[in-house]
């Protein structure tokens, strides 16, 4: 429509926030008098032609990185800045033939900023910053002694910074790179303590603990119609945070399985049965001896070793195995048969019995009289983590037992088995070096893993394992 005489712009400042923003228009004063003498003032009524947003208004916070390499003082030394910047990029010192290519590269303009700019687009799409040479060198001073056949101090300190942080290195652990002068327990302690060793924590724990399974889960809505996303986002928070509790407050490794405590909003409280939750803030809560608590009574294990539509005690017993106890199972051979299904005997049969069908045939039993047991004394945790006494009008049998035959009733006696055996916490190194070396083990790492698990003592604490792993020959070397 055209504009009239009357028509004006309207503008509106308001202080908002970063982030994703609505804006909307209302009109709050609406006037109608269809008797009014002056036709003008019948009806009042708004039209918006157009809608314009300007911002920001006020020239945002310069970064950290911006105050301390971008600072008026560090204009006229340039080459200082490109190579604090290369050296952390590169995780490594430059030489000035590098600084000067770098700088070569922005040869053209004579703006500081540009310059910068440049200079950290080339650093990062070199390959000095893509991959991380892992080199036997002759500047490995670790804990005050060369180390033969070790990699250079840089790269040393490269492998611990990416294995607690999934970082590149800070300063502190630069300089002490930079001196050939790596105390390794010590910088173990140090960045355990920082906030940025969480990224161990949803990195390692969810490698570990297979967690990848919980986020493709699919349990059928029909049946449980009270699974949904932020109660899968629950169920993993919990996995992390107990593995980050353990880690930070020094716990003995053996309370990943028995903690006596776990982690919960008011959303996994309610799906666990725990009173007294509200909110949407994961807090730890203490548990009383049972199944719950651990990595064999979380939700998120539970389900991802689980079918959309029944639990799978192969899949779990299969997980304890592998994840647990560091034996997994051969792999099935080819052509074996499946498990007897609602129109085969599911209806009539419960899961037990089924499963012993199934072992009935001899190329089945080979695996599942190792992996079936074990999984049994789970059953008592529907395919989502709840507790139950039946599994539709079966009753639930928790009897089960480990490949030596110590028997066992259920997840309470299954986790106490488990959390005192040898073969967890040599498994859990295991799994620690496969993390930190990103490589599977040779046999001389494998025989370091033990002395490693040795030198630990008899109940050692997480944080006291990975010390133990990073200050011995297997993390140093390539």
């Amino acid at each position: 429509p055209e504009r009239g005489p009357d028509a004006r712009t309207v503008e509106a400042f308001a202080h908002l926030d970063g982030g994703p923003t609505k804006f909307a228009v209302a009109f709050l004063n609406d006037y109608y008098a269809p008797t009014a003498k002056d036709p003008r003032q019948r009806d009042r009524n708004l039209v918006v032609e157009w809608f314009e947003v300007e911002g920001p208004i006020d020239r945002p916070e310069p970064s950290r990185f911006q105050r301390e390499e971008l600072a008026p003082k560090r204009r006229g030394n340039l080459r200082g800045v490109v190579r604090s910047l290369l050296e952390q990029a590169w995780r490594r010192p430059v030489d000035q033939d590098e600084i000067t290519r770098v700088l070569d590269m922005s040869a053209g303009t004579k703006v500081f900023e540009e310059r910068v700019r440049t200079a950290i687009v080339a650093g990062l799409v070199s390959p000095h910053f893509l991959y991380r040479p892992e080199v036997a060198s002759d500047d490995s001073m670790v804990d005050g002694a060369m180390v033969d056949g070790a990699m250079g101090a840089h790269a040393i300190a490269a492998r611990l910074s990416y294995f607690l942080w999934s970082s590149t290195p800070d300063r502190a652990l630069r300089e002490r790179a930079d001196a050939c002068d790596l105390r390794l327990r010590e910088e173990v302690r140090r960045m355990i303590a920082d906030p940025r060793s969480a990224a161990l924590s949803e990195g390692f724990a969810t490698q570990w603990l297979q967690l990848g399974r919980l986020e493709r889960a699919a349990p059928d809505p029909k049946r449980f119609p009270d699974f949904d996303e932020p109660l899968r986002a629950s169920m993993t928070a919990e996995a992390t945070m107990l593995f980050d509790c353990v880690l930070r407050e020094c716990r003995p490794a053996r309370e990943l399985l028995d903690p006596g405590f776990t982690f919960v909003d008011e959303r996994l409280a309610r799906h666990y049965g725990i009173a007294g939750v509200t909110g949407t803030a994961m807090r730890r809560v203490p548990l009383d001896a049972g199944a719950r608590g651990g990595i064999l009574g979380m939700a998120a294990v539970l389900t991802a070793t689980s079918y959309p539509t029944r639990t799978s005690p192969s899949s779990r017993g299969k997980f304890v195995l592998e994840a647990i106890l560091g034996t997994p199972p051969p792999p099935p051979p080819p052509g074996v048969g499946v498990l007897a299904d609602a129109e085969h005997g599911g209806e009539t049969l419960s899961l037990r019995e089924r499963l012993q069908q199934h072992r009935a045939d001899a190329s089945c039993a080979s695996c599942h009289a190792n992996i079936d047991p074990i999984g049994f004394g789970l059953e008592n945790l529907d395919p989502i983590g709840r507790w139950r006494t039946r599994d539709g009008k079966f009753p639930i049998d928790a009897d089960g037992a480990l490949p030596d035959e110590r028997a066992f009733s259920g997840p309470a006696e299954l986790k106490k088995l488990l959390a005192a055996d040898p073969k967890f916490v040599h498994n859990l190194v295991r799994e620690l070096a496969i993390y930190a070396l990103g490589r599977s083990l040779t046999d001389t790492d494998e025989a370091w893993v033990s002395n490693v698990v040795t030198a630990a003592g008899p109940d050692p604490s997480l944080t006291g394992l990975i010390e133990e792993f990073v200050d011995s020959p297997a993390f140093a070397r390539p």
